[in-house]
């Protein structure tokens, strides 16, 4: 099973949250699963993971040390600025 890592801006910085529950996560957020991943060209590890309105993702992270693999989501404005 994934472990998903969202990486978001603060008024007090950058924030990684990994969630145990990312459906709870979500509604706790008020964000929705808005389809899956199913582009092609993309690590078989991406394939039908979620797609979440208002962020960027999913991308490839790692392993953990147990081999589960990471799926890491970004708001925008920590997507600009991990992508400079």
């Amino acid at each position: 099973m994934p472990v998903y890592e969202i990486s978001m801006t603060t008024e007090d910085g950058p924030v990684t949250f990994r969630p145990d529950n990312l459906d709870a996560w979500l509604d706790e957020m008020g964000l929705q699963i808005q389809g899956f991943n199913s582009y092609p060209r993309q690590r078989g590890e991406l394939q039908g993971e979620p797609k979440i309105a208002g962020l960027h993702g999913p991308f490839w992270d790692a392993y953990t040390n147990d081999s589960e693999p990471v799926i890491r989501y970004e708001d925008p404005q920590r997507y600009r600025d991990l992508s400079r």
